[in-house]
């Protein structure tokens, strides 16, 4: 949990940004020539992947940890495995409720993947090693004692316990309420905003809700997955589909100012003037 913000500060401190992704201009003082990515897969992830992937490209290094080999990790000169979900020790919440609870490895890491920390703790240890002094990450953690540091007394009041180990028990639910009463406020009603009207030349809206078979960006590659779903489709309301341009038609092209993209099959569904694409377009 805590590398994940340790890596978002490290991209942020080092200048190269979302918008100066997304614009394809990189900081010129000082330049930014080295990249670490964890826990994300910009390429996929970030709007105008065209853009993103010629600002990576001006790098003199990328580096990705991941599990899998991602649109990021393709470009990237040198990918590092990390340990999933089953191989190391983590406190997980959800973003639908307030329980919390501990995640226990399962197995032993396969090969020689490593959790991100463990990951750069070595990565620091080198560096002090070959330059004494030139990293201030902690380099004698163990897994269960970055866990130590992330349950601090906030988390303590939060979860109501004293260490995570009793997590152990059982999972916890967060006391959110009692913890931030004058922060929590659920009593706003909802405001109205009217959508946007479609330009002239784009008249339909593509929706693109969560995909069915995977999570983000992840697992689109697998060989298994593609077994069962292997291109993308689009969902038309039938009304919609009997309208020009899209009636009589097997197949849709989407496009857009920044380029286009193919789609396999129409298939019937979504609501009247919007298209649902249930797998993602990468590029």
């Amino acid at each position: 949990m805590e590398h994940q913000y340790w890596s978002a500060r490290l991209l942020v401190r080092g200048g190269l940004n979302h918008a100066r992704l997304k614009s394809g201009d990189a900081p010129a003082d000082p330049p930014v020539k080295f990249l670490w990515v964890s826990c994300r897969n910009p390429v996929s992830q970030e709007a105008g992947a065209g853009r993103v992937s010629e600002a990576l490209n001006t790098l003199d290094m990328i580096v990705t940890v991941d599990h899998f080999l991602t649109p990021t990790a393709q470009l990237s000169d040198i990918v590092l495995p990390a340990c999933t979900l089953f191989e190391e020790w983590d406190i997980v919440s959800s973003y639908w409720h307030y329980w919390v609870a501990v995640n226990e490895p399962a197995i032993p890491p396969w090969l020689e993947a490593k959790s991100d920390l463990e990951i750069v703790s070595a990565l620091a240890a080198k560096l002090n090693e070959l330059a004494p002094g030139s990293s201030t990450f902690p380099t004698d953690k163990g897994p269960t004692d970055w866990l130590d540091s992330l349950f601090d007394e906030k988390m303590q009041n939060l979860l109501g316990m004293e260490s995570w180990q009793e997590l152990l028990k059982g999972p916890r639910k967060a006391q959110v309420e009692a913890a931030f009463p004058s922060k929590i406020n659920f009593l706003c009603s909802p405001v109205y905003v009217p959508p946007l009207s479609p330009p002239l030349r784009y008249p339909l809206r593509l929706l693109s809700p969560h995909q069915q078979y995977s999570l983000h960006s992840q697992f689109q590659n697998l060989d298994w997955l593609l077994a069962i779903n292997p291109e993308p489709f689009l969902l038309i309301h039938p009304v919609t589909a009997e309208k020009p341009p899209t009636r009589r038609r097997t197949g849709a092209n989407i496009q857009r100012p920044g380029g286009n993209c193919r789609p396999g099959e129409n298939r019937p569904g979504s609501a009247p003037g919007c298209g649902g694409g249930l797998r993602g377009l990468v590029r």
